[in-house]
């Protein structure tokens, strides 16, 4: 199932939790940072952060994240969702995956995969060999309400969220 869905930065749902309300020996942690918040404005937000175990799977640690997030005050016409965290080491070229991060979304999916009628892989001329990336066409109505949320949502993030998994939450720039 793909969903596009807006981040909701400006509401800071995870700046409201204290450090001492976080379970302890979870290793969860709270992070700030900057995020867009229209042209020419940012806030400070914060997100919670999981670090997967030596003795666990990435999906284990998500399962073990997910259920701290479920005894949390989040309203109806929100949802928290998560995004896997992967270092790439740039001497070896290997990936580790670290853990999760949470964006508090609106609940509401914006656009779904149903208004695509195509996908593909495509390469990326302009950054050189081995840049891939998946080309998606809408249908005319899903063309129209893709138009329509990113034009109203201008220098915010948009999650793209892959099977409840965020696999990006890029700032819509135009």
């Amino acid at each position: 199932r793909l969903e596009f869905k807006m981040v909701d930065d400006e509401s800071d749902f995870f700046g409201k939790i204290k450090d001492n309300d976080l379970p302890e020996g979870e290793g969860i942690s709270i992070y700030q940072e900057n995020a867009p918040a229209g042209p020419g404005k940012s806030v400070q937000t914060h997100f919670a952060r999981i670090v997967r175990r030596d003795n666990e799977t990435q999906l284990q640690a998500r399962e073990r994240f997910k259920k701290w997030v479920k005894t949390l005050p989040v309203p109806d016409d929100h949802v928290v969702s998560f995004e896997e965290i992967i270092d790439f080491d740039g001497e070896t070229g290997k990936t580790t995956e670290v853990g999760w991060r949470t964006f508090y979304l609106f609940a509401r999916a914006d656009v779904t995969g149903d208004y695509i009628t195509d996908a593909n892989v495509a390469q990326d001329s302009q950054s050189g060999v081995g840049h891939f990336y998946v080309a998606i066409t809408f249908s005319p109505a899903g063309a129209d309400r893709f138009e329509e949320v990113t034009g109203a949502n201008v220098k915010r993030r948009f999650a793209i969220i892959l099977d409840d998994t965020i696999n990006s939450a890029p700032v819509i720039q135009s």
